[in-house]
């Protein structure tokens, strides 16, 4: 069972240049699934939460890379974020 992410699943992806993807909105894509992953932490059954904590860190790890990438914009993620956080009343 995954949530989101599938922990199983391990390769290398080659032919993918990060540099043609726009950082900020991936990072904003993976700081909203971590917002849901949280989310069931808390309100998930046992199996849902164990599968969410596993998932997580595979979420944090995905958003610092994103957060290396040059064309990352720091002051637009804060801005997003808080929209993102309304949405879960965070």
């Amino acid at each position: 069972m995954a949530l989101i992410y599938d922990d199983t699943v391990t390769g290398s992806f080659t032919g993918f240049n990060p540099a043609k993807c726009n950082a900020t909105k991936v990072y904003m894509t993976h700081f909203s699934n971590s917002l849901y992953l949280t989310f069931m932490l808390k309100e998930g059954n046992r199996i849902e939460r164990h599968q969410a904590s596993k998932e997580l860190l595979i979420c944090e790890r995905k958003m610092t890379y994103w957060k290396r990438q040059f064309n990352f914009d720091e002051a637009q993620v804060e801005k997003l974020m808080v929209k993102e956080k309304k949405k879960w009343q965070m």
